[in-house]
């Protein structure tokens, strides 16, 4: 069968990081398109398509319908992990959503979480809080990369059950398996980086009162320069 609907680079860097599962839960899946293309691209046998929202959740049902693959997904209206059993998935996949929301997501939904269970997460902003989300968990991150699309820079992490790393706060916020990879999307996102800290930094300095911010600003400026200078030593 012919598909017609685009994958853009969000989504095929989410299915980069997807191991072969029997059961994808994917969380808040809107449109549905993520679990539609890991099941049209053999990534899992089955999908537990949930959202909050029923209208949202149509999309993807019409999605299901315009494929045949109905049989392939279970749709379920509710609020995060509460609409899933315990050991039910073998992946639960987050994204589209902010870091800290999706930390709370996981906290409130532990119990449907097991040493069995992986995480495959892609937030829109808080990155450095979800990992420490993950850390309280006990879940180390295995794999990780950055993606580019529409001119946004997403990172998505896969975790899974396990002591984590010791990270540095810069790789809190951008990742340390992320940071190892010399490439041109890392390195566009190293640069806007630090132009957007430079400007956090002079708005800083013209405030009237200096705080602790503007130490963890400079500090971070001088570590993402750092990074900066030794990914131009490629």
């Amino acid at each position: 069968m012919r598909i017609k609907e685009k994958i853009d680079n969000r989504i095929e860097g989410i299915l980069s990081l997807l191991p072969n599962c029997e059961t994808l839960a994917d969380i808040g899946c809107d449109h549905g398109l993520t679990g539609f293309f890991a099941l049209s691209k053999g990534k899992t046998i089955k999908v537990i398509a949930t959202d909050i929202s029923e209208p949202s959740l149509k999309k993807a049902r019409n999605l299901s319908k315009k494929y045949e693959l109905e049989n392939d997904f279970d749709f379920r209206c509710g609020d995060g992990l509460s609409v899933l059993k315990r050991e039910e998935a073998d992946i639960i996949l987050l994204s589209g959503i902010g870091g800290e929301l999706m930390s709370d997501i996981i906290l409130k939904g532990k119990d449907k979480i097991d040493k069995n269970t992986s995480l495959l997460l892609c937030p829109n902003n808080r990155e450095a809080f979800l990992r420490e989300t993950l850390e309280k968990i006990a879940f180390k991150i295995t794999k990780e990369r950055l993606i580019k699309e529409n001119g946004k820079f997403y990172q998505v992490m896969l975790a899974e059950s396990g002591e984590p790393e010791k990270l540095s706060s810069l790789e809190k916020e951008i990742g340390r398996k992320i940071l190892s990879n010399k490439d041109d999307v890392l390195r566009e996102y190293l640069l806007m980086r630090i132009k957007k800290n430079a400007k956090a930094i002079k708005s800083l300095g013209n405030a009237k009162s200096k705080n602790q911010r503007m130490d963890e600003f400079l500090k971070r400026q001088k570590d993402l320069k750092e990074v900066y200078e030794w990914f131009l030593k490629k």
